[in-house]
C-alpha cells in the first residue's frame, strides 16, 4: 500500500503540466522515502530469492526421497513377488511330499495286511500241528535206536550204479555227510527213505536229508524235511531233534511264529527230551526278541 501511495507521488510529481509545487525539504524528504522503500523492497526480495531456494531444495530433496521411496517400493514389490514365489513353490513341494508320504502310508499298510494274512496262516498251521501231536514220548521208536537191524529183505541199484543192500546203502550216505560229499549223501538218503520207508532208519535218513539242506543254508527247504520227521514218525527217536532243528531253521528265516511253534511241542510234548532245556532258552529268545524287525519279521 505504501509502495503505491509513494509510486503515485512521484508520477503527480514529475507529471509535466502538474500543479503540485514542492519545497526543497520536501524534496529531500521525498528522496529519502524513495531511497528507503527501495532498499526494503531490495531485502524483501531477496528475503523472498531466499525462501524460493530454500523452497526449491525443499522441493528438490522431497523429489529425491519420492523417487528413493518409489524406488524402494518398487523394490520391496518386487521382493515380495519373489518371496511370495519362493512360498508358492514351497507349498507345492510340501503337498508332493504330502502325497508321497500317503502313497507309501498306503503301500505300508498293503504290505502290513499281507504279512498279517500270512502270519495268520502260518500260526493257523502251526497250531495244527501242535493239536496234531496226541502222543507223548521221549523219543524212541519201536525197537530202539541202538536195535536197529542190521540188513534183511534185499538189494537195491543205487543212483551211483553200484547194487548195493539197503545196510550198504545207508552206510555209503552217512559217510558221504561226514565226509561233506553233500549231494551224495542226499542222493542215497533220498534213495533209502523212497525204497525203504518202513525200515527203521528211515526218520534216520529223512532227519539227515533237513541237516543237509540245514548246512548248506536252504533253511526253509529243511525245514520242509523236518516237517516230514515230525509227521511221519513222531514217536521215532528223531522227532525232538527234528522239532528242535526246524525251530532253528525257522528263527534262521526270522519267522518267529513258527519257531515258538515248533520249540512249544517239544516241551509239550517231549518233556524227557535231552533238548527240553536248550529249547526252553529259544522260546525265551523269541519272547524277548518278538518285537525286533531284525529278528523276527512275523
Amino acid at each position: 500500500m505504501g509502495i503505491v501511495r509513494v509510486t503515485a507521488v512521484l508520477a503527480l510529481t514529475l507529471a509535466p503540466g502538474c500543479f503540485w509545487v514542492t519545497t526543497k525539504d520536501e524534496g529531500n524528504l521525498l528522496r529519502k522515502d524513495v531511497t528507503s522503500l527501495k532498499e526494503r523492497m531490495a531485502k524483501q526480495e531477496e528475503s523472498v530469492d531466499e525462501r524460493v531456494k530454500k523452497l526449491d531444495e525443499s522441493l528438490d530433496k522431497a523429489t529425491k526421497l519420492l523417487a528413493r521411496n518409489s524406488a524402494d517400493v518398487g523394490s520391496d514389490v518386487e521382493k515380495l513377488g519373489k518371496t511370495q514365489s519362493e512360498l508358492n513353490g514351497q507349498v507345492q513341494d510340501m503337498k508332493r511330499q504330502v502325497d508321497a508320504m500317503h502313497a507309501e502310508v498306503d503301500a505300508l499298510k498293503q504290505e502290513n495286511a499281507k504279512l498279517r494274512s500270512d502270519y495268520e496262516a502260518r500260526l493257523a498251521a502251526a497250531e495244527q500241528r501242535l493239536a496234531s501231536f496226541d502222543g507223548g514220548g521221549g523219543g524212541t521208536k519201536p525197537g530202539g535206536g541202538g536195535d536197529k537191524p542190521p540188513g534183511g529183505g534185499g538189494t537195491v541199484t543205487s543212483p551211483g550204479g553200484q547194487v548195493l543192500d539197503k545196510d550198504a546203502l545207508f552206510t555209503r550216505a552217512r559217510t558221504s555227510l561226514e565226509s561233506g560229499q553233500l549231494n551224495d549223501a542226499r542222493r542215497d538218503y533220498v534213495d533209502f527213505v523212497k525204497r525203504f520207508p518202513k525200515d527203521t532208519r528211515a526218520d534216520d535218513a529223512q532227519y539227515a536229508l533237513g541237516e543237509i539242506f540245514y548246512r548248506e543254508k536252504s533253511y526253509e527247504k529243511a525245514i520242509g524235511e523236518f516237517q516230514k520227521v515230525i509227521d511221519g514218525f513222531p514217536d521215532g527217536d528223531q522227532a525232538d531233534r527234528a522239532l528242535f532243528r526246524a525251530g532253528e531253521a525257522s528263527i534262521e528265516m526270522k519267522w518267529c511264529v513258527d519257531a515258538r511253534a515248533y520249540f512249544g511241542v517239544l516241551v509239550q510234548k517231549y518233556p524227557k527230551s535231552t533238548l527240553l532245556k536248550n529249547a526252553k532258552a529259544k522260546l525265551e529268545f523269541i519272547k524277548k526278541n518278538a518285537k525286533k524287525k531284525d529278528v523276527c519279521s512275523t
